[in-house]
């Protein structure tokens, strides 16, 4: 009999804003899959929420001093909820070449 190699689940980032109604449905989500995660808690700038809707991909709105640490090594996974963040979501993947998988 041959041995198996292990699976390694997917690395998945859980990323909230301060809204407790999408947090809760993110953690909900993280904890129905059964594999690792990590807790990604951001806080943006008063005025981020106007200019979430006309942005691509980046960390503009984002109070980087009072978030968690976006860095290396990348998810595989990355589940979130609400609109502001969209953009950190998808500057995510882009520093992953595009091979993060966003829900």
């Amino acid at each position: 009999m041959n041995p198996v190699e292990p699976v390694h689940p997917p690395s998945v980032w859980l990323v909230t804003g301060y809204r407790a109604g999408e947090r809760n449905q993110v953690l909900a989500l993280g904890e129905a899959l059964g594999w690792p995660f990590e807790l990604k808690e951001l806080s943006y700038h008063s005025t981020e929420f106007r200019t979430s809707l006309f942005r691509g991909s980046d960390l503009r709105g984002v109070r980087l001093d009072q978030s968690a640490r976006l860095e290396p090594p990348w998810p595989d996974l990355v589940i979130s909820a609400g609109m502001r963040n969209e953009p950190v979501c998808r500057w995510i993947r882009a520093q992953q070449g595009g091979q993060t998988r966003i829900v």
